[in-house]
C-alpha cells in the first residue's frame, strides 16, 4: 500500500498530476488536435470551440490576440456575434445621453426590465417593464 502511494507521488513529482490516470479529467484527456477549430475572418488567426459553463462559444486560441471579434456557436459552427442596434425610443432620464433598452432577466425568465445603453460609461438607471414600456 505504502509503495503504491509513494510510486504515485513520485510520478506526480516527475511528470505532473495529469500523468496519473485517476487524476485525469475529461478536459485534460482532450488533446488540442481534437478541438473543433476554424479561422477568424478578421485576423486570420485560429479560433476554437470553448465549452463554457453557460453556453459554448468560439474564441481565439491565442489569448493574447489583439482581435476582439466574438463568435456564437450555431450548430457547431462559429457565427460572428453582432451587437443589437440601439432602440432610440426612450431617452434615459438619468444621464440624458443613453437610451433605455428592454432586456430579459437572466435569473427570472419571462421578467423584463429597461436599462440604459450608456451603462458602460457609468449610468446605472434601471426601470421595470410595464407592458413593453419602461415604468415611470
Amino acid at each position: 500500500m505504502i509503495q503504491s502511494v509513494l510510486k504515485t507521488v513520485q510520478t506526480v513529482i516527475a511528470q505532473g498530476v495529469e500523468s496519473v490516470p485517476q487524476f485525469q479529467n475529461e478536459k485534460s484527456k482532450k488533446q488540442s488536435s481534437e478541438w473543433k477549430k476554424a479561422v477568424c475572418p478578421d485576423c486570420n488567426q485560429a479560433i476554437h470551440l470553448i465549452e463554457s459553463v453557460k453556453t459554448p462559444f468560439w474564441g481565439h486560441i491565442d489569448r493574447e490576440s489583439q482581435c476582439k471579434t466574438r463568435f456564437n456557436n450555431v450548430k457547431g459552427k462559429p457565427v460572428k456575434w453582432e451587437q443589437q442596434p440601439i432602440d432610440e425610443t426612450y431617452l434615459c432620464p438619468s444621464c440624458q445621453e443613453g437610451y433605455l433598452q428592454r432586456r430579459e432577466s437572466k435569473k427570472k425568465k419571462g421578467t423584463f426590465f429597461w436599462g440604459c445603453s450608456n451603462w458602460k460609461s457609468g449610468c446605472k438607471h434601471i426601470a421595470w417593464d410595464d407592458n413593453g414600456k419602461p415604468q415611470e
